[in-house]
Order: structure tokens, then C-alpha cells, then sequence
């Protein structure tokens, strides 16, 4: 399973042994984290953000209050409510407290939720990024190239230049998207 580890932190009274995210698509994701510190860990939180989300989320792991230790908090994304594509970029970080009131937040980390039953590859030009797997290199050109020129026409009749870049995810065919749809009842 695409898993992505973080640095360790050793920084004042509270430390952070490790911390690693795992895609478990379509499932979810698992932020987990090993800490300590010289008194009891009482609280952790996982900040995350979904793309270009202005707002971020958090998540609470369950554990039990410790000088040492290992949580996981693991975010749904097979629900409605909760959906996330494949292809997302999750901005997480790490917020650790102890029963001294002491705080250690992580610097923020990056990751790609990737649906891994395929081997992605990608191609790109200007701001457009089109992933794809297979054998159909030609085709996701194809899909490149016709997204650029409708953001190039799109931008000038809109009077708004794309900066922000965009990712298309392109599967092959309807059967392999299926587990990347959103939920519905």
C-alpha cells in the first residue's frame, strides 16, 4: 500500500519518533503518528485539507494517555459525505499536547491519494497534468492537449489566466472507475 513517512521531530519536552499516511483506497486514509514526552500525551490531532480547500479538518486518534505513544487516526472516504478522488493532495499536519499544557505542531506534509490498483504514469504541459495507466500514452496526449486549449479559450472569453495547476485522473474505462465514483445509495 502507497504509504509516505514523515520526519521525526525531537523539539522541547514533547517528541515525535515517527509519523506516516497510508492510502487504503477506496476505504481511506491513515495518518499515524509515535510520540512521547516527559509527562502524559493527552491529546493529538490530525489537521488535514483536501486540495484547494480554504478550510482544514481535524481528526482525533483514540489512545490511551501515555509518556509514549502510537495513534492512528483513519479518515472514511467510501461514504457520500466523506468522498475524496483519487488523485487528491492532502495537506496534513500533526498537533501534539501534554497534560503540562505543552504544544508540538508538525510542519505541514503533502499526500497524494492515490488509487493504487494501477501503476500511474503522466504526462504534461503548462498547469495540466493528465495521470493514466496502460498502454494509452496517445490518448491521455490527446486529453492533455484538449484540456489546454479549453483553459487557453475558457481564460480569455472568462477575462481569468490559470495559474492554480490541474490534475486529470483518466481511467481506461468505466469498470476500472467504478470503485472512484462518489457513493450512491
Amino acid at each position: 500500500l502507497p504509504r509516505t513517512a514523515g520526519p521525526a521531530f525531537a523539539q522541547g519536552p514533547i517528541r515525535i519518533q515517527s509519523t506516516a499516511v497510508e492510502g487504503r483506497f477506496p476505504e481511506g486514509i491513515s495518518f499515524q503518528i509515535e510520540a512521547s514526552s516527559d509527562v502524559s500525551i493527552s491529546t493529538i490531532a490530525v489537521n488535514f485539507r483536501v486540495g484547494d480547500s480554504r478550510s482544514g479538518r481535524f481528526g482525533y486518534p483514540e489512545f490511551a494517555k501515555a509518556t509514549t505513544v502510537k495513534a492512528e487516526f483513519f479518515l472514511r472516504t467510501d461514504t457520500s459525505d466523506r468522498y475524496i478522488p483519487p488523485g487528491a493532495r492532502i495537506r496534513y499536519s500533526y498537533r501534539v499536547e501534554n497534560e503540562a499544557g505543552q504544544v508540538l505542531e508538525t510542519e505541514p506534509q503533502t499526500f497524494v491519494y492515490h488509487d493504487q490498483r494501477f501503476q500511474w504514469q503522466e504526462v504534461t504541459k503548462e498547469v495540466v497534468t493528465v495521470r493514466y495507466y496502460g498502454p494509452v500514452r496517445t490518448r491521455a496526449q490527446t486529453v492533455l492537449e484538449a484540456t489546454v486549449l479549453t483553459i487557453e479559450r475558457m481564460g480569455a472569453v472568462m477575462g481569468v489566466p490559470l495559474v492554480d495547476p490541474i490534475v486529470v485522473t483518466m481511467y481506461n474505462n468505466y469498470r476500472d472507475m467504478t470503485d472512484a465514483l462518489p457513493f450512491r445509495s
